[in-house]
């Protein structure tokens, strides 16, 4: 397990294994381990996301990490997914259950960060504020909402 622990670890009780997990979503674990834990007290956490044609990867998505600016290599982010313009500052409230490993290695992208998978339709008051990595300004959620109303959201 040692091979899988995330920087956080201290901060999470391990409650076992989430069976429900969609295979997809077992696939994004390196070696597809994960483990299921409870929050401690509030864990600081990140999410890069942006659009790219026809593909947009949401400010609202479930797969974050617990460092910033992480590298597409060790997030394992494909070009064509996502342009990692945007990173959220997303505190998780202590309680919340979480499922925890690496980012599996994805093409040519060897992954290695940690991943939290945030539960699904997590509070938007987790989201603490959105920065553009491209103009360096740092935005609201808010404000956020209000300049970028296309990528708040998956359909």
């Amino acid at each position: 397990m040692k091979k899988y622990r995330v920087s956080i670890f201290d901060k999470v009780k391990v409650i076992g294994k989430d069976k429900s997990l969609p295979r997809s979503v077992v696939e994004s674990f390196m070696d597809n381990y994960y483990y299921t834990a409870e929050t401690l007290e509030n864990i600081k956490v990140f999410r890069r996301f942006g659009e790219q044609g026809k593909n947009q990867a949401k400010l609202f998505g479930n797969y974050t990490s617990t460092e910033a600016l992480l590298s597409r290599e060790e997030l394992a982010i494909l070009t064509k997914w996502n342009t990692m313009q945007f990173e959220a500052e997303i505190v998780i409230e202590k309680g919340a259950k979480l499922n925890l490993g690496k980012v599996a290695p994805y093409g040519k992208y060897s992954g290695g960060a940690d991943q939290v998978l945030l539960p699904r339709k997590y509070p938007e008051k987790w989201i603490k504020s959105i920065k553009d990595l491209k103009t360096k300004k740092t935005y609201s959620l808010e404000e956020f909402k209000t300049l970028f109303p296309n990528l708040i959201r998956a359909n």
